[in-house]
């Protein structure tokens, strides 16, 4: 008799035709199986053995591959329409799938579309969406097994099951029990028997081949690195980091690191402070071990700095142990509201003064000043503090003309300043060339010699008209060059436009007396 939805208990659901082994050397095939679900299991028997990521041997989240469509236990996702009567779908959302660890660091967009993901496509590249997908060294994304989960299970008189956390990459312990994480030995991936309970507590995976760890020992802050960034993934995949948008993150990334003096107010950093902290945190270490080489800058540099922000989770829990020593303190440091555009500093505020009237001064002068001439006048440091704080009088002062336009764009918006200057050394320049003894050929290099901006002439030559058509009149090509040097040596030679340049340099060797 099939049991009815009032006959089950709280967290239970209801699974039709799952085999399981009810016991040791015993397979019982049941019709039907109240199967019960508890927060933070992906599945729960050797017949659900895909886990939410669907690794197959050791396939890792950079693997072209690997399969990341099970994003619920099989069970669940062959009888979606009649579990979500019995619960709702954004409970088991939130409880057993790994959405509340990747939506906290996307948009408003991403999540939105990871969540559709997660309800109604069969294989989304979540893996690639939330960065997970560039681990390419990283130690995991192999079925790994607490030997304490399987205790707790082998006494409650269950089925071991896998747990999200060790499925993740870049975890080695625990989360529940701060103990490390043991491998398979590789060949088995059909998933765990009742009977290996036992071998698993004797160090040997269910073919009787030793279990390994992901990572060999560290030393103590190395391991407690480790744990920490277990524990900072674990509070994401329960759930208490879905309330905060990724610029609350990394406004509380960025505060932090001010405290520690990692980076100073106007979010220089400082790579010896930030080394030091690495390195007394163990995070470095650990990165280290994972396969991350990178140095501070580079590890720290797009959720500290402000200069983008990393969607990887495992990168952000990195971040996070280093930043705070656990993650009731950094869910504290969180849930402090603190305005974007506020600025703490003295120093600070009166740096922006100066910069906005230069900005206010250089629009006065030249009405309709672009965004890019502003970025030629006002120092990087003080046009990303001006961003940062002033966005918005920037907006509405110095309006942007195009959707790319920056510090390097190629506008047609003419500049005469810079076109007047750059026209008169280019004439200066000519009158030399022409009168040097030696005859050098006149190229825009050459023309260009001395000039500011030189090295970027070609991507503002649209916006320098009269520089620009002094630059193409006055170069020469090598026939040109050849001729007028032939007129100048060797003027007793008539018609020297119908030789050809390979002859007119013959008899300018011959004439120098060159072989």
């Amino acid at each position: 008799m099939l049991p009815t939805i009032d006959s089950q208990l709280p967290n239970e659901l209801r699974v039709i035709t799952t085999k399981r082994n009810m016991f040791e050397g015993e397979k019982v095939s049941i019709p039907v199986v109240v199967l019960p679900i508890e927060p933070d299991e992906s599945t729960a028997s050797h017949d659900n053995r895909n886990s939410p990521f669907a690794f197959r041997s050791r396939m890792k989240y950079a693997d072209a591959d690997a399969r990341v469509s099970r994003l619920f236990p099989a069970a669940i996702e062959r009888h979606a329409p009649g579990l979500l009567k019995l619960k709702s779908f954004d409970e088991i959302l939130m409880g057993h799938t790994h959405f509340p660890l990747f939506s906290p660091y996307l948009t408003e967009s991403q999540r939105a579309k990871l969540r559709l993901h997660y309800k109604e496509a069969s294989q989304p590249a979540v893996a690639h969406m939330t960065g997970m997908a560039r681990f390419q060294n990283v130690a995991g994304g192999y079925h790994r097994i607490c030997k304490a989960c399987v205790v707790e299970d082998e006494k409650r008189g269950r089925v071991p099951i896998w747990r999200r956390a060790s499925l993740l990459p870049g975890l080695l312990h625990c989360p529940r029990h701060k103990v490390r994480y043991h491998e398979w030995c590789g060949r088995c991936v059909n998933g765990f028997k009742h009977s290996f309970a036992v071998r698993a507590l004797g160090q040997s995976c269910s073919c009787g081949e030793p279990l390994q760890l992901p990572v060999p020992m560290m030393s103590a802050s190395g391991e407690g690195a480790a744990i920490r960034v277990s524990e900072f993934v674990q509070c994401a995949l329960d759930g208490h980091l879905r309330h905060f948008s990724r610029d609350e993150l990394q406004i509380t990334y960025r505060r932090r690191a001010r405290e520690l003096g990692l980076t100073n107010a106007i979010g220089i950093a400082n790579s010896y402070v930030m080394a030091k902290v690495l390195r007394d945190t163990g995070v470095a270490e650990f990165a280290n071990a994972l396969g991350f080489k990178a140095g501070p800058r580079d590890l720290f540099g797009r959720c500290v700095r402000g200069k983008s922000f990393n969607t990887n989770p495992i990168l952000n829990a990195l971040v996070q142990s280093a930043l705070f020593p656990g993650p009731n303190a950094f869910l504290e440091a969180a849930s402090k509201r603190t305005e974007p555009s506020s600025v703490e500093n003295d120093k600070v505020r009166r740096r922006l003064a100066i910069v906005k009237d230069v900005v206010l001064k250089a629009c006065r002068e030249n009405p309709g000043t672009t965004r890019t001439e502003i970025h030629g006048i006002v120092h990087y440091r003080d046009m990303k503090l001006l961003i940062e704080h002033e966005n918005e009088w920037l907006e509405k002062c110095v309006p942007r003309c195009g959707k790319n336009e920056g510090r390097h764009s190629i506008l047609n918006v003419p500049c005469p300043h810079i076109d007047g200057k750059t026209a008169t050394h280019v004439e200066h320049m000519y009158e030399q060339l022409i009168s040097a003894p030696e005859l050098p050929r006149i190229t825009q290099r050459r023309l260009l010699i001395g000039c500011p901006g030189a090295g970027v002439y070609s991507k503002r030559k649209y916006r320098m008209p009269n520089a620009a058509g002094l630059i193409e009149r006055y170069s020469e090509t090598k026939d040109m060059h050849s001729l007028r040097r032939i007129r100048k040596w060797l003027p007793h030679i008539p018609f020297p436009e119908r030789l050809s340049h390979q002859a007119r340099l013959a008899l300018i060797r011959k004439w120098r007396g060159e072989s």
